[in-house]
């Protein structure tokens, strides 16, 4: 089973819940996740999520809320950025990178330059994935809910 622990309670609830589920409703959230001593196994948990061979139910949407500074700071680290991975799972997922290498010399304020808005991602998947109206999930730009950033299949 999952961890004792409150990510891992979670998991375990909301794997109950979709395997329940007559439509995709499911969202698991695990703050503070800032530690690079526990590494996830995605795959074991997409099936399990799945339920039993139906992990073609499961998208998994990985992002953190910053990226990492190019240039080393002064305790060998490097600080907060702005541009941030973003990881599709799932069959539902294209696959592969999308979009071009980072630029090194072509920086933002010493930060990689942002090329996929994560708000086009979750509009993506809440309009093409959970089949839901995706209008006014975010503002800006993106209240029209038609933003794609082409990382499903």
């Amino acid at each position: 089973g999952y961890p004792d622990t409150r990510p891992g309670l979670g998991a375990a609830q909301a794997g109950g819940e979709a395997q329940r589920a007559a439509e995709p409703r499911v969202r698991v959230a695990l703050p503070g996740r800032d530690a690079l001593d526990r590494r996830p196994q995605p795959r074991r948990r997409i099936q399990r999520l799945g339920g039993g061979g139906g992990d073609e139910r499961v998208l998994t949407l990985v992002h953190s809320e910053f990226g990492r500074r190019v240039a080393e700071n002064g305790s060998a680290g490097t600080d907060h950025g702005a541009a941030a991975p973003l990881f599709a799972l799932g069959p539902a997922a294209r696959g592969g990178v999308l979009g071009a290498p980072p630029d090194l010399g072509d920086l933002e304020d010493g930060d990689l330059r942002m090329q996929t808005d994560f708000r086009a991602v979750f509009t993506e998947a809440v309009r093409d994935w959970l089949g839901w109206d995706a209008r006014d999930l975010f503002d800006g730009p993106f209240t029209d809910g038609r933003a794609a950033a082409g990382l499903l299949a």
